[in-house]
This record gives structure tokens, sequence and C-alpha cells, in this order.
């Protein structure tokens, strides 16, 4: 892996499929590509998890290559290590900026930030 980068992410978009027989359209998920990225933990604002609220969970991303097309709603899935604590766990992108390399350097990297919800006071 790319120094720095310790886990391999996949990038998933939801589109609509075709209509069906009685007019719906299902929502799908189309497969973008993967990427090497390094994934941070924000901190959790503790006032509202001592109230027992529902908290999102916010995590910076650093993703390598900048050329690939992510953007805000689309999913990021960890693909690798397999012991990885959210192997196969999907977030939702929220923002997505390049950083300063032009998005065509192989240098270029791109800075996510994703969030995962999760219920406070789960296990009880």
């Amino acid at each position: 892996m790319t120094a720095g980068m310790n886990i391999r992410i996949a990038i998933w978009r939801a589109t609509t499929g075709q209509d069906d027989v009685v007019g719906g359209a299902q929502i799908t998920g189309t497969y973008i590509g993967e990427g090497l990225a390094r994934m941070k933990a924000e901190p959790v604002e503790q006032l509202i998890l001592q109230q027992g609220l529902e908290t999102d969970r916010t995590f910076s991303l650093v993703v390598s290559p900048a050329s690939l097309d992510i953007r805000e709603g689309d999913r990021i899935e960890v693909v690798q290590p397999t012991y990885h604590p959210y192997y196969n766990q999907r977030f939702r992108v929220r923002s997505s900026v390049f950083g300063s390399y032009d998005r065509n350097d192989p240098r270029s990297q791109r800075l996510i930030t994703v969030s995962r919800s999760v219920r406070a006071h789960a296990n009880q």
C-alpha cells in the first residue's frame, strides 16, 4: 500500500433503476471504484451521548488517488484489511474536497468527511 494509507475502500453510488411493470423503480447501488485511504474518527459530542440521543459519528478520510469520482451522498465501504474494526461497514459521504496537488498528479489526495449513524446505548 501507499505510505500512510492503511485501508482499501470501495465507492458505491445510489442510482435509480429502470421502471418495473407497475411503474416503480428500485434504487440500486452502482460500484464506482476502489482506492486507498486513511481513516480518522472525529470526537463525539459527549453531552448528546449522555442524554441517550442518537448521534452521528463522523470520520475523516484521506483518499488516494484524487481522480476517483466521489460525490456527496455516495457510500464508502472498507474492503481491506479484514481485521479492520469497520470492515464491510458503509459510510455516507458528507463532503469531498481536493487536496493541494493537481487532480491528475500521482501524489494527489482527496479529503472526505463521512458519517455513520449509531444509536447511543445500543447494547442495553
